[in-house]
């Protein structure tokens, strides 16, 4: 059975590259990063949340790489994630329409 795709939004911490920091920038910047990843769920349990970005089924049963772990604490959300088409833009909605009937309905008739 292959995985969900979700996406996992969660905290994460960071190491400053700054030579010199002002204590009004450490108070600033005192805060983890929010990151959002990608990927198919392989465990979402008490202890974290492990996602990987890359799936193979080439040897008959599904196996991933790329994997991220997260640990629970800093997970704020996981949720499923599914590509879809894009939606009509409302110029190629209304253009099979007669500009009376796009004025008719609240639309713009020059479109």
């Amino acid at each position: 059975m292959t995985a969900p795709f979700v996406l996992v939004v969660w905290d994460d911490a960071w190491q400053d590259q700054e030579n010199f920091v002002t204590q009004h920038g450490i108070i600033q910047t005192h805060h983890p990063i929010t990151v959002q990843t990608l990927g198919w769920l392989l465990v979402d349990d008490e202890t974290g949340v492990s996602v990987a970005n890359e799936r193979s089924s080439e040897s008959g049963q599904d196996t991933y790489r790329g994997r991220t772990f997260v640990p629970r604490a800093m997970v704020r959300s996981v949720a499923p994630f599914t590509i879809s088409k894009p939606r009509k833009s409302r110029k190629a909605k209304y253009s099979k329409l007669h500009p009376v009937d796009v004025a008719i309905l609240g639309g713009d008739p020059s479109l």
